[in-house]
């Protein structure tokens, strides 16, 4: 802001009417943002101080030094005052919209800004769209899953069915039957069998 005669207010303004009290300004003024004040009208939206030296313009309210930082929320990574977007996280930690994306990062399976909705497993974070099991694509919000070592997400069926030891003898994975959560199995001479499988190789 800078104070200025009336004549030279107008001539950058085209008004004259102050801002706050919406009156004709006849004298001496102040000037800020391309609007016209009185200068005793020039106050903290806050605090009600007079605004005679720094001050700042915060939700198109003039705010005074002090006020506007204890109003203004500042970013806890970066330390910077947030005039935009921000987030608040657990415990009340408030981070700019930068490093809210440098925390978070990206969604593992669609490669997007993990936004929104999201799901943290296992230190990745995924839309509530994209957990999902890598086989099947049925939705895996809500019901149990499992993880490989590559850490793809599946179903419980379809990491059962990919991950479980083959039959010897069928070559089938042995897995529980439909609504069953355990299955018997033979381990011997290092093969695995299904019991019904498990038959002496002379007389069957």
């Amino acid at each position: 802001g800078a104070a200025v005669c009336h004549s030279c207010a107008k001539t950058k303004v085209g008004d004259d009417t102050c801002d706050v009290c919406g009156r004709a300004v006849g004298g001496d003024c102040l000037l800020s943002g391309g609007k016209m004040f009185h200068q005793t009208c020039m106050k903290c939206s806050v605090c009600g101080d007079s605004l005679k030296e720094t001050f700042f313009t915060f939700m198109d309210k003039l705010i005074c030094e002090k006020d506007y930082r204890e109003t203004v929320p500042t970013c806890s990574d970066c330390g910077s005052t947030i005039s935009g977007p921000y987030f608040t996280l657990e415990g009340g930690t408030i981070v700019c919209e930068k490093d809210y994306k440098a925390r978070v990062g990206n969604c593992e399976r669609c490669g997007k800004l993990a936004d929104g909705k999201i799901f943290n497993v296992s230190g990745g974070f995924y839309h509530q769209n994209c957990l999902t099991c890598m086989v099947c694509k049925e939705s895996l919000v809500g019901v149990p899953f499992s993880l490989d070592d590559d850490q793809n997400i599946y179903c419980s069926r379809d990491f059962t069915r990919l991950h479980a030891p083959s039959c010897s003898v069928c070559r089938q994975p042995i897995v529980p039957k439909t609504g069953e959560t355990s299955v018997a199995r033979l381990r011997a001479l290092g093969r695995d069998f299904h019991p019904s499988c498990f038959k002496c190789q002379d007389c069957g």
